[in-house]
């Protein structure tokens, strides 16, 4: 993914860019780097801006992170998120 990131950046695609930092914040989250997952779904939130499918992938990786996380009361603004 890194790769793929790294080509992204000479020839940017948005649609791309926002799919390899969802998958990206997927893959830092299963592997226990919750705060680099949090980034990466930060930064993909930015680049959802417009797409409310896309917004909502990012609020619930985003909820799921503080739900593992032990942490309800962080996650549940965004599932509502996810919802609207």
């Amino acid at each position: 993914l890194s790769s793929a990131r790294e080509i992204l950046a000479l020839d940017p695609d948005p649609e791309l860019n926002l799919e390899a930092a969802l998958a990206s914040a997927h893959l830092a989250h299963e592997e226990g780097r919750n705060a680099d997952a949090e980034a990466l779904w930060e930064e993909a939130m930015q680049l959802s801006a417009g797409n409310a499918e896309a917004t909502a992938r990012c609020a619930l990786g985003l909820a799921n992170r503080w739900l593992r996380d032990g942490a309800p009361d962080r996650a549940e603004p965004l599932l509502r998120q996810a919802l609207d």
